[in-house]
């Protein structure tokens, strides 16, 4: 199906935006935490994930945020620019 292209518009406010759940607020603030300074990343944010998640759930999740994140240093270290997607 692709990108829904309304909810990447809102992802700035995914916080607030209707185009989002509760679960993919706590998934979306659990990656921008990570992202930014993963020593912000509190125990009872992943407390909340692995209700809503499951062990497995933030597992993966948690994976997949740090594979993207080493994915755009390596780009960025190389000097890999978009490709327009």
């Amino acid at each position: 199906d692709g990108l829904d292209m309304v909810r990447l518009k809102d992802i700035d406010d995914y916080a607030t935006s209707p185009s989002f759940s509760e679960d993919e607020r706590a998934g979306i603030a659990y990656a921008a935490a990570m992202t930014t300074d993963p020593h912000t990343v509190t125990a009872d944010q992943v407390a909340d994930l692995r209700r809503r998640f499951g062990d497995k759930g933030v597992m993966e999740l948690t994976y997949q945020i740090g594979v993207e994140n080493m994915r755009a240093r390596m780009n960025s270290a190389l000097g890999i620019t978009e490709q327009g997607f």
